[in-house]
């Protein structure tokens, strides 16, 4: 009888659950006959670790990552060589496991556990680089997940071996940017997206009107926070200036307004608008200590009959615009800040940047850059539903992909054949 084969899976953010778990991608694994194993700092969470060891999955603590000088030192000139000899740098990624000392903890698990593949999460951040530092010690064989569409922009922390990406352009990029080789990366898709290509995802309008106590006649515009993403950040500036609008009668036909708020939005900062009587508030519920939060199958679903069942979605820079697109769903870009106009402008005109760059410059989705110009094009958006229609599709095909709901059967797919590779 063939030996049980093992797969870790390291992270450290509960949106994982969302992206993976909940789309079938542990049963996946189980059904084909692989032994699972996490590292999470959720392994000193008594519960999380009851719910998934009666999964027959162990789980071991991913500890608290602070680097050494000499390690940040490592890291500062990779990243200066990198500039100038994409050669050179992979050089530097192929030897930096040697760099790094204190990994006896994830050396000791490893050994024991022999397992065929590694499955990181973000390599965006630091919290994975000592395991991932471990494995490549060993020798063992690894990919990392790219768990966004604009990642890449942002810079990857440690480079495993293997890159999983969403689509074509991230392809291009971690090529381009991080210096992959092109078969070293796959397209597999967006699986936290899988579920808004099934059928049974959808409620009726009437159903979904009845959820959120809305007048299925009127039009819903639906705003989507992007979070406060910097200190002192204020997100109520365009809650406000539609609130002034629908008040005021410039929208015609007596709009609803639903706000969707990010997950790392300060839901305290909303309340003032719950007593409207045509506001409602769409929010994340769910919280797993130490890893934040986390959304449920049914969050996923409200989500995707929310940008169904809207009519205007007005989004200032969150993912939730290219998943908009998916439902052909008018949708506006404000980068604009009229209460804080100074950090507004720092906000997008330096951190998010490049997040936008690409969408900026193919014109994929209408960008508002002052105040006066979002009830115009709301307004656009209303009598014009076939606005910006084709760019729509330029979203869906650039960055969602694939359309048939089973990147997370990729993903798996993917794990089985590369731990049985030699």
């Amino acid at each position: 009888m063939p030996e049980q084969k093992t797969v870790v899976i390291s992270f450290s953010e509960g949106n994982v659950i969302r992206n993976y778990f909940n789309q079938g991608l542990l049963d996946e694994l189980q059904e084909n006959g692989f032994k699972i194993v996490f590292f999470t700092p959720a392994a000193t969470v008594p519960y999380f670790v009851e719910i998934y060891r009666q999964k027959d999955i162990e789980v071991i603590p991913l500890l608290h990552y602070m680097p050494s000088s000499w390690e940040s030192r490592s890291e500062l000139l990779r990243k200066k060589i990198g500039k100038y000899s994409l050669v050179a740098e992979r050089w530097l990624k192929r030897q930096e496991h040697r760099f790094y000392k204190n990994l006896d903890f994830y050396l000791h698990h490893l050994q024991r556990i022999k397992p065929s593949f590694l499955l990181f999460t973000n390599p965006m951040y630091r919290h994975e680089i000592p395991l991932f530092m471990a494995a490549k010690r060993l020798g063992l064989k690894n990919a990392g997940l790219l768990r966004s569409w604009d990642n890449l922009h942002m810079g990857l922390k440690f480079f495993p071996d293997k890159l999983l990406v969403w689509n074509k352009v991230n392809a291009e990029e971690a090529s381009c940017l991080m210096g992959y080789k092109k078969e070293d990366i796959e397209v597999i898709g967006p699986c936290q997206m899988d579920p808004y290509f099934n059928k049974e995802s959808f409620w009726t309008k009437e159903a979904f009107c009845r959820r959120f106590h809305l007048d299925p006649i009127r039009k819903i515009i639906t705003l989507a926070t992007i979070g406060r993403l910097v200190h002192g950040y204020d997100e109520n500036y365009i809650v406000d200036q539609l609130v002034q609008m629908i008040q005021q009668k410039q929208i015609p036909g007596d709009p609803q307004l639903i706000i969707r708020l990010h997950p790392v939005s300060r839901y305290e900062e909303f309340l003032q608008y719950i007593e409207l009587p045509f506001v409602r508030i769409s929010h994340v519920t769910e919280h797993i200590p130490t890893l934040g939060w986390t959304m449920s199958t049914q969050d996923v679903i409200e989500v995707a009959n929310i940008l169904k069942y809207t009519d205007v979605l007005i989004s200032p820079g969150s993912t939730i615009t290219i998943e908009a697109a998916i439902f052909d769903t008018s949708t506006i870009f404000p980068v604009y800040h009229h209460y804080q106009p100074a950090l507004g402008g720092y906000f997008y005109n330096t951190i998010l940047k490049m997040h936008h760059k690409r969408l900026k410059e193919l014109d994929l989705v209408p960008f508002v850059e002052k105040k006066e110009n979002l009830l115009p094009a709301i307004l656009r958006c209303l009598e014009e539903p076939e606005w910006y229609k084709a760019k729509r599709m330029r979203l869906v095909k650039d960055y969602v992909h694939f359309s048939d709901g089973s990147s997370t059967k990729r993903l798996s797919q993917f794990i089985q054949i590369h731990s049985t590779q030699n």
